[in-house]
């Protein structure tokens, strides 16, 4: 369809919720000129539970950082100036990310030869969970992905890479479908696992900074706890570079439980105001 008649569509159906119709990245470029990464939501939509599908109406779809990130600015000692593109279907509004020209992308600074040398298996992908959080009457929807889990809990089999091998391990293929993505379309397939839950508190963030000292050390703390509080999981390992000869080499690494790490929050403010902002 033409963008333009999409838009008309959206807009005469905003009540409605067609979750079979929701927005790709493509139709996002071409609506916005935006390049951008844009959320598999109608992934999200078809693993939610039917009785929180019932309740969706009126729900915020989102990245966790973008949460992050608006619930931490009122703290942050300098001015935030970020755009996000908003989309609003079936009485939802669903939040894309930042272009792709303002995000630089270098390895070393995020951390990942830190993850490669801390986590086993780092090449396999991570866990996505998908989570809810509530704020008073706000309902939002994220996918949170944690960098690691406890060896005790990790799933110790490997799974397939073709269909035929997911169907030989005993996996049942619960949906297939596709959408359109930034590269393309994409087919989605969602396979029933089976087994018992992973508790959230397993997992555990991996963060690599300078240091934490003075009020960009709190912003930084505060950034990793909410992160941290809203995947559930139960401590971030924190790697401190100061003191190195380069500035970026690793010189302290600690795991810090996500309770202590909280203790000098004011953890009540920060979801009232991150609330109200909403």
């Amino acid at each position: 369809r033409k963008p333009q008649e999409w838009l008309q569509e959206v807009l005469a159906s905003k009540d409605e919720a067609d979750w079979d119709a929701l927005p790709g990245a493509e139709v996002l470029h071409k609506n916005f000129g935006h390049d951008s990464r844009w959320s598999l939501f109608e992934l999200w939509v078809r693993l939610v539970p039917g009785a929180v599908r019932s309740r969706m109406k009126g729900g915020i779809f989102c990245p966790r950082f973008w949460i992050v990130e608006l619930a931490s600015s009122p703290w942050v000692a300098f001015d935030v100036d970020k755009e996000y593109p908003i989309i609003q279907r079936g009485g939802c509004l669903f939040i894309g990310q930042p272009s792709r020209d303002l995000l630089p992308f270098d390895a070393l600074r995020q951390g990942y030869q830190l993850e490669a040398e801390l986590v086993p298996n780092f090449v396999q992908g991570e866990d996505h969970l998908l989570t809810e959080l509530r704020l008073d009457d706000l309902r939002l929807f994220y996918s949170s992905a944690p960098d690691a889990i406890e060896k005790e809990a990790a799933r110790q089999d490997d799974f397939p890479e073709c269909h035929d091998g997911y169907h030989g391990a005993g996996l049942d293929m619960a949906e297939a479908f596709t959408v359109e993505g930034s590269d393309g379309t994409i087919l989605v397939n969602i396979w029933d696992v089976g087994g018992p839950e992973v508790n959230p508190r397993d997992y555990v963030e991996i963060k690599k900074t300078t240091h934490l000292h003075g009020k960009a050390g709190a912003v930084k703390k505060l950034k990793f706890w909410l992160q941290a509080s809203l995947g559930a999981v139960g401590s971030v390992v924190i790697a401190t570079t100061e003191g190195s000869r380069d500035q970026d080499s690793v010189m302290q690494v600690e795991k810090v439980p996500v309770a202590r790490l909280g203790a000098e929050i004011d953890a009540s403010r920060v979801w009232s105001t991150l609330a109200a902002m909403l």
